[in-house]
């Protein structure tokens, strides 16, 4: 519904109208002389008193008026201006109540020497100008005030609420590297406006909400801004550490800032999310996967064997899971898992048979499910790369049918 329609229709406004109208009506066409001057001043009232009521009822930073949450969007700063100058106003006024009268009768003195046209009718003007000072400043306060709490509050608040969705709705960081052949999740235009505007911020002068925190924090690391999005990414576990989408955030932060020297922080703040994950609901099973995708991910780089079985039970456990929206992630860090042990087997001389088969089980999910994974499995074939966990399969006429790869001689 339109702001400005509620406002209308509302029944203080409507009131406040028709006492202004009536007082500017008398003054346009009562017994002032100089209607004009009278008019001005009486708008100058008005409008001097309205902006005071404005700042006594402008929101407040730490609270919404229509939800009674934290609001996202009352700078601090536009907050603590009114505070100041409302405190100022008011002590000057108490300090100052003896005197009001006397202050008032100048005032009207000084105005009807300008409203007035004659000497015989001042006294008169000057009671006409004292009521003028009364009645429009009273006015415009009330009307200030009022307008501001019914007008200015709920628009803040419509505005806190379609800015929490959007935060609430910005997909979490994609797992990096050769975790995820698949683009991330767009960021639309209304999230990316969301990160926006609290991006600029500062993180101590953000309301103490999780997910403007956690907003804040994607913004700086999209920015590659590793470690202020780490410190975000601590705040907002903090705020709220019940969030799966930010200790997954968290870890994700850690590791794209230094995934080698902090590998077993980053799986110990994952296998955090993924126990806050359990019973996701089904907005929540693309996290889901990109927390069982990067804990498997990180895991087969921990020194063997601990690393491919930690990330082998972890990706069973996934694949067990009815609850899963799986991006076929999970199921090739299986298969690699599989590879890296047979890499150790053949150290020893040991038969690889029976890893061959589960590995080439796994794979073939994996791209089943999204076939962008061939290229990252093709890459794993060959011996001279670092990774190379597919490389005790290379000969294995199923694989190379799997893979696409060129025949070996005589097959």
């Amino acid at each position: 519904m339109n702001p400005l329609a509620n406002l209308v229709d509302n029944k203080y406004a409507t009131v406040l109208g028709l006492f202004l109208v009536a007082g500017l009506v008398f003054i346009l066409f009562g017994p002032i002389e100089r209607s004009g001057a009278a008019f001005l001043w009486a708008l100058a009232y008005f409008a001097l008193s309205f902006f005071v009521g404005f700042l006594f009822g402008f929101p407040r930073s730490n609270e919404s008026a229509a939800t009674g949450e934290q609001s996202l969007l009352v700078n601090n700063n536009l907050w603590e201006v009114s505070e100041w100058v409302t405190k100022t106003i008011v002590g000057v006024s108490l300090t100052q109540l003896q005197q009001f009268p006397e202050n008032l009768q100048k005032l009207s003195w000084w105005m009807a020497t300008g409203l007035a046209s004659g000497s015989q009718t001042f006294e008169l003007h000057r009671q006409y100008s004292a009521a003028i000072v009364i009645y429009f400043s009273a006015l415009g306060l009330l009307g200030g005030y009022l307008v501001t709490r019914n007008y200015l509050s709920g628009l803040f608040a419509r505005a806190d609420r379609d800015l929490r969705l959007a935060l609430a709705s910005v997909p979490p960081p994609a797992p990096g590297g050769d975790s995820a052949p698949a683009p991330a999740a767009a960021v639309t235009a209304a999230q990316k406006q969301a990160i926006d505007s609290v991006a600029s911020r500062k993180l101590e002068d953000l309301p103490q909400d999780a997910e403007m925190v956690a907003a804040w924090s994607r913004a700086a690391l999209d920015a590659k801004e590793f470690a202020k999005a780490e410190e975000g990414y601590r705040k907002a576990v903090t705020l709220d550490p019940t969030s799966a989408r930010a200790r997954y955030s968290l870890a994700m932060a850690i590791a794209r800032a230094d995934s080698h020297g902090r590998r077993r922080e980053v799986l110990e703040n994952l296998r955090e999310a993924i126990r806050l994950a359990k019973g996701a609901s089904q907005e929540d099973l693309e996290l889901k996967d990109y927390i069982y995708n990067s804990y498997t991910y990180h895991a087969l780089y921990l020194d063997p064997p601990e690393g491919y079985e930690m990330a082998r039970t972890m990706a069973e456990a996934y694949m067990a899971d009815p609850d899963k929206k799986s991006t076929g992630a999970v199921e090739f860090n299986l298969a690699c898992s599989y590879g890296l042990e047979a890499i150790e087997r053949r150290k020893r001389n040991e038969s690889i048979g029976d890893l061959a088969d589960k590995a080439f089980a796994a794979l073939s999910r994996s791209l089943s499910i999204d076939p962008r994974w061939l290229p990252r499995a093709q890459a794993l074939t060959e011996k001279e790369n670092a990774d190379n966990d597919f490389s005790p399969f290379v000969e294995d006429v199923r694989f190379r049918e799997l893979l696409h790869l060129v025949p070996l001689v005589g097959e």
